[in-house]
């Protein structure tokens, strides 16, 4: 209801804003800005650093692995979600690959394939129709498998930088 009130419906903002922030990767990034000796923002402050100039010449680079790991989050939460497109796109030209692909895995399953046709359909359909469900899945994932050898040089650098310690 909130999305149709506030006139988001059939647009690809209705698939950005609800999820636009994670209050758990909120709660990792606070953690990995308080990790950061203050000795180095006093040092800077005595320099003449501004805040903005503290942000962004010293906080936003110290903090990069882990704003690099968030970033992958980010991506991979958004890539494979389809239930809000689900939700709130109801024109097809806007509905995301996983909608795409969850028509094609719904329908090469062998259950509906034995409803669509005799018992020997089925099973003479069964093997091609498993390779369209491994192929669609392979080719779906690509995107992402070719973004991540760019991101994991910070990976583990950036979940324990941002690690709470207990």
């Amino acid at each position: 209801m909130v999305i149709t009130e506030l006139g988001l419906y059939n647009s690809r903002w209705a698939m950005i804003l609800p999820v636009l922030v994670s209050t758990f990767n909120i709660m990792i990034l606070r953690s990995a800005f308080e990790n950061i000796p203050n000795e180095i923002f006093e040092s800077a402050s005595m320099d003449g650093a501004k805040d903005f100039t503290l942000l962004f010449k010293m906080a936003i680079p110290l903090t990069k692995p882990t704003i690099a790991v968030l970033t992958l989050y980010y991506a991979v939460g958004h890539w494979n979600d389809f239930f809000n497109a689900l939700l709130y796109l109801g024109d097809q030209n806007l509905q995301p690959l996983q909608i795409f692909l969850r028509r094609v895995l719904i329908m090469a399953s062998p259950e509906i394939l034995q409803k669509m046709g005799g018992e020997t359909t089925a099973s003479a359909l069964a093997v091609s129709t498993l390779q369209v469900r491994y192929v669609s899945v392979v080719v779906s994932i690509l995107p992402i498998i070719m973004v991540y050898p760019f991101i994991q040089k910070y990976f583990v650098r950036g979940i324990t930088l941002g690690a709470v310690k207990g």
